[in-house]
């Protein structure tokens, strides 16, 4: 496993995502997280362009087969996913997810957490809001302090200020300085003092620099 995984890590690396996707074909074990994390780096950097397509392919994948994502395939998956929210693109990325869910594949946590960037720079909160509502009785995931914070900044970013505070009040995981930090930025603009005076208090007990 490890000498597959190293080739097709060499191949992704070269930019030569042919040869890689071959030798994944091929290959005469069972993949596992470190040949998910390496094609999915491979496509994440191919110069023609951000495929989207064929990263959903890998993750769906990943997930019809049970292979459970470590926190370095968790994180290169949210990087691989990440960029194409920020390109201006993020109605083709719901489109996608959409079409995911529509061919019954199952959303995990990292998917959900691309769904709200989306969401996010798609400028759509109420939808964020109705997907974020129907995460843990739907799609059976548990919001972790990374969902809660992406929610809030959907939220901090349409100026809900106070209903993104609201969220935070109520939060049953820690709250994380990313979480803070967006609230505060929308307080500033909204121009709500006390409430800014709040959030700034909390971020700098959680990370003191943010604020020095």
């Amino acid at each position: 496993m490890i000498i597959w995984n190293s080739m097709i890590s060499v191949y992704a690396h070269c930019k030569d995502i042919g040869s890689a996707l071959e030798l994944f074909r091929v290959m005469d074990l069972e993949p596992n997280s470190s040949t998910i994390k390496a094609i999915i780096a491979g496509l994440a950097e191919m110069e023609d362009g951000f495929n989207m397509n064929l990263i959903k392919q890998i993750h769906e994948y990943s997930i019809r087969n049970d292979i459970g994502p470590d926190q370095q395939l968790r994180s290169g998956l949210i990087e691989a996913y990440g960029p194409y929210t920020f390109q201006g693109k993020a109605r083709t990325a719901l489109n996608i997810f959409d079409q995911m869910e529509k061919a019954h594949v199952r959303l995990d946590g990292i998917t959900s957490l691309g769904v709200l960037k989306a969401y996010s720079h798609a400028g759509l909160p109420d939808e964020a809001q109705k997907y974020f509502s129907h995460m843990r009785v739907r799609y059976g995931v548990e919001a972790s302090s990374d969902h809660y914070a992406c929610f809030i900044d959907v939220l901090s970013s349409a100026r809900r200020s106070h209903q993104a505070y609201d969220v935070i009040r109520k939060m049953p995981v820690k709250v994380t300085a990313k979480a803070w930090g967006a609230l505060l930025a929308s307080c500033q603009t909204c121009g709500e003092v006390e409430l800014a005076e709040i959030a700034g208090r909390a971020l700098f007990e959680v990370e003191p620099e943010k604020i020095l």
